[in-house]
């Protein structure tokens, strides 16, 4: 698994053997980087935060 850089993208249309995860973690930190100076930018690291957190329930569930 890996995320959805243009060189991953490329090798996966090659190989096919990986999945292509595109996760939340680096639009995440652009938000908290931005945060300081637009207060919009704090709400949508919650949001984000939120969607870790059902990801996270998720995964206890299936186990």
């Amino acid at each position: 698994m890996c995320d959805g850089a243009a060189n991953f993208t490329k090798a996966q249309k090659e190989m096919g053997s990986f999945e292509i995860a595109n996760d939340w973690a680096h639009v995440r930190r652009k938000f908290v980087e931005a945060a300081p100076d637009f207060p919009v930018a704090g709400e949508m690291v919650n949001l984000i935060g939120a969607l870790f957190e059902v990801e996270r329930k998720a995964k206890e569930k299936r186990m």
